[in-house]
């Protein structure tokens, strides 16, 4: 297969199967190679085997979900899940290195599904590079560059928008994660180990599923397209965002496969949650409501404000900066969302102190829902107790 410019793509053209395809069985053969293989966490299947079948025609869509493959160490099995993805989508390039424009430039080519193991290795500080990652995740997206015409500059613009996995030890930046699914590897113990792969061996059942994908998703790419799924009360716009695509094609597959991939979705977002702490500013706009909530107050002086946060156990604020939150630096990291405290005089003497419902929008648009102390946690979704996950 070549391209415009007679460049021959570095993948084979597969043809579609020869008749039609249960998208329900097709989707359960998917996830049962993933679990041969490999041992992953609870939902990671299921999502993994909707964003494979995606990689058959994100033209569909109106964004390509990030697919994050983390582990806090070595050996945690990201390497050799790429291998399978890369045996199972459409057009891949598996690389473990890659520059910004040779990332572009190849997607502009051959809208391939890149594969990048080793991400943590380069994209830190790699501006360019995230940006791509960024910028490739809505349709439509691109970079322009300049290129030598006739010996003068001329911009030029080169597509981005593709289906990208990315695998790397500990956390990709935010503005990344946020545009991802993402999976949490971690090393096994304890369980009898599980058959190597041998690409060889496997490849013509691979190829196999990869032909009945294509036919799957040429079948029904209509259908899928025009699906507007209903997401989970809990999604913000981006988290909606992100998993619409794959809600679709579940849609589209079976009833069962919809309700798997919104049980696959909260648990998956449920756990990097859990795995991802917070950053300081939010750290400290929740450790302040919870302040506000047990105080049942609608203002705090900046002294006692400090005074509280510092008795929080287990919290950064007694030894912040080395010296200790103070009035000056919990004000610094407040101003970061325009929070300033009043100026007000009590029994005489001036006071700098703040009020609720200063951090009301706040709190609303960078907090999940409060559970107020002493109070049971209840999922958003009373559905949610009927999820397998």
């Amino acid at each position: 297969m070549t391209n415009k410019n007679n460049v021959v793509a570095p993948f084979p053209v597969i043809e579609p199967w020869d008749s039609p395809v249960d998208g329900a069985v097709l989707a359960d053969e998917i996830t049962a190679v993933l679990n041969r293989f490999i041992y992953l966490p609870a939902g990671a299947a299921d999502a993994i085997a909707m964003w494979i079948l995606h990689t058959y025609n994100v033209n569909m869509f109106d964004f390509t979900p990030r697919l994050c493959v983390l582990s806090p160490e070595k050996r945690c099995g990201k390497t050799s899940l790429l291998m399978l993805i890369e045996q199972l989508s459409f057009n891949v390039l598996n690389v473990s290195g890659i520059t910004a424009s040779a990332m572009f430039r190849s997607i502009d080519m051959w809208h391939p599904t890149m594969l990048v193991d080793e991400v943590d290795t380069f994209i830190r500080g790699n501006d360019e590079f995230r940006g791509i990652i960024n910028n490739g995740y809505k349709k439509g997206g691109m970079v322009i560059r300049t290129e030598v015409v006739n010996k003068t500059f001329v911009p030029k613009p080169f597509a981005c928008y593709a289906p990208v996995a990315l695998a790397g030890i500990g956390n990709l930046p935010d503005t990344i994660t946020d545009r991802g699914v993402i999976i949490t590897m971690r090393r096994q113990s304890g369980k009898a180990p599980l058959p190597k792969i041998r690409t060889r061996e496997i490849a013509p059942l691979m190829l196999e599923l990869r032909r009945k994908c294509l036919r799957f998703i040429k079948d029904h790419a209509d259908e899928i397209s025009s699906r507007r799924p209903r997401m989970p009360d809990s999604f913000n716009d981006r988290a909606a965002d992100i998993w619409e695509p794959l809600y679709a094609i579940a849609s589209v597959v079976s009833p069962e496969w919809e309700r798997r991939i919104r049980a696959a979705s909260i648990a998956l977002i449920r756990a990097s949650r859990a795995d991802d702490g917070m950053s300081d500013t939010e750290q400290l706009l929740s450790d302040i409501r919870k302040i506000f909530a047990q105080e049942n107050t609608d203002w705090l002086s900046s002294e006692s404000l400090i005074a509280r946060l510092k008795e929080i156990e287990d919290s950064p604020w007694g030894e912040w900066n080395r010296v200790g939150l103070n009035v000056h630096s919990l004000a610094g990291l407040l101003s970061k969302h325009g929070i300033r405290p009043n100026q007000s005089r009590v029994g005489g003497n001036r006071s700098r102190r703040y009020k609720l419902e200063q951090f009301r929008d706040v709190f609303e648009r960078y907090l999940p829902p409060f559970t107020p102390p002493d109070c049971a946690s209840v999922p958003p979704d009373d559905e949610l107790a009927q999820l397998p996950y």
